[in-house]
């Protein structure tokens, strides 16, 4: 398959993948025109080894007229490459063209006569600023090389490297909400590959070099590559066979759900999980001894990015206030009699929440107050207190409705 955008729905476009010389030459035209527009422009390094490319990822930044709106710019770009149709996302700054297979290159474009014409899908992105525009080249160079990091580095010890940076998350926290539990460590892609214990440069070329300008020579070497991070632990894909002939297989019931869609659509990825990393588990590599763990590696971010360790505590010390509190009031309402008349028990709860200080600040979401007054109670204890003392707390808070209650009970029991 190429690029997919254009290629369904009505008056759908024939984009098959490209052989090498014709994706290099389309892409080097795009940055041509596009220096036009933009001071910089440049495409992600790809992986090692391609036969084909299905679509032209270009990004660009610091936009010659500063005021030219993105939507602008974008349509600009799409006019001057010649794309025969676009698909703009303007609030994200991205931007898909089809454009026609060049001419000079026809004899190479794959032939299907259902399919009409063949195009090329060419993936357009402003980034914000040079700061991102370099990020995004880092976080999308060679191919699957961050899938395969984050398999095996990253997301078993607490890392996640996404579109705006390196984090390191807070257990606690990950499950319930995975964003609140993110902290930052770095946007700078040297200070990510240091902190990993990943070379910046290409050590079997000795005239030097930065293995961040240029495809890895093969897959092997991008695997290779990968095992020397420092935290690197060998990915539980494996089980023994059966068939003690058949050696060990991959077992898709241990990947993550994301890594099984990459292990049927990416094939560097398919590479890695079935070929490269079986063949480690059978020579028994170890990887880094002592084995990175995920506290291990929150102690090497404390020490490596100053200021993390008060981010992390301060985040985890949040939550876990704010679920006490919650599972404070949750309990404290659990504990009122459920047969009392249903207005009358809301009344109660109201009070047994206003009696504990237990009321939560719905405006401005500041709940210190109720919090510090929850850190007071274990749920045991405040489940004893209001299941011995609602009637009183009641009485106390709504003394009126109270009354009442007490007289319909009496009325009833008449």
């Amino acid at each position: 398959m190429g690029g997919s955008v254009f290629t369904s729905g009505a008056n759908a476009l024939y984009t098959p993948r490209m052989p090498p010389v014709v994706y290099t030459a389309v892409r080097d035209r795009c940055h041509a025109i596009l220096f036009g527009l933009f001071a910089l422009v440049a495409t992600p390094v790809e992986g090692p080894g391609k036969a084909d490319f299905g679509d032209v990822d270009i990004l660009m930044t610091l936009p010659h007229n500063e005021k030219t709106e993105t939507s602008s710019l974008l349509h600009d770009a799409a006019m001057r490459l010649g794309a025969v149709r676009t698909s703009v996302v303007a609030h994200e700054g991205k931007a898909s063209l089809a454009m026609p297979w060049p001419v000079d290159f026809l004899s190479q474009a794959p032939q299907d006569p259902e399919s009409g014409d063949a195009h090329i899908q060419v993936d357009l992105t402003i980034s914000p600023s040079i700061p991102r525009f370099h990020w995004a080249l880092f976080k999308h160079a060679h191919g699957d090389l961050w899938n395969i990091l984050g398999s095996a580095v990253l997301r078993p010890l607490g890392l996640t490297v996404d579109e705006r940076a390196l984090w390191l998350r807070v257990p606690e926290i990950e499950k319930a909400h995975r964003n609140r539990a993110k902290i930052f460590l770095t946007d700078e892609p040297a200070a990510v590959l240091h902190f990993l214990g990943l070379s910046v440069l290409d050590t079997d070329d000795f005239e030097g070099g930065s293995l961040w300008e240029k495809p890895f020579s093969s897959t092997t070497s991008l695997f290779a590559y990968a095992t020397t991070s420092r935290f690197f632990l060998l990915p539980d894909y494996t089980t023994e066979s059966e068939n003690a002939a058949s050696g060990v297989t991959t077992d898709l019931s241990a990947l993550k759900a994301n890594d099984r869609r990459r292990l049927l659509y990416r094939p560097l990825f398919r590479q890695w999980a079935t070929e490269y990393v079986p063949a480690l588990t059978t020579a028994n590599f170890r990887g880094p001894q002592p084995p990175a763990t995920r506290e291990s590696v929150r102690d090497a971010a404390y020490a490596y990015f100053p200021g993390t360790e008060a981010q992390y505590e301060a985040a985890r010390t949040s939550w876990l206030r704010e679920r006490h509190l919650l599972a404070i009031r949750t309990a404290a309402k659990e504990s009122v009699p459920a047969e009392l008349p249903s207005q009358y028990r809301g009344l109660v709860c109201s009070a047994v929440r206003k009696h504990l200080e237990l009321v939560m600040d719905n405006n401005d979401g500041d709940n210190n107050a109720a919090e510090d007054s929850a850190a007071k109670w274990t749920v045991d204890g405040v489940k004893a207190h209001v299941a011995a003392n609602w009637t009183a707390i009641s009485e106390a808070v709504f003394p009126v409705e109270h009354a009442q209650y007490r007289a319909s009970q009496e009325a009833k029991s008449a």
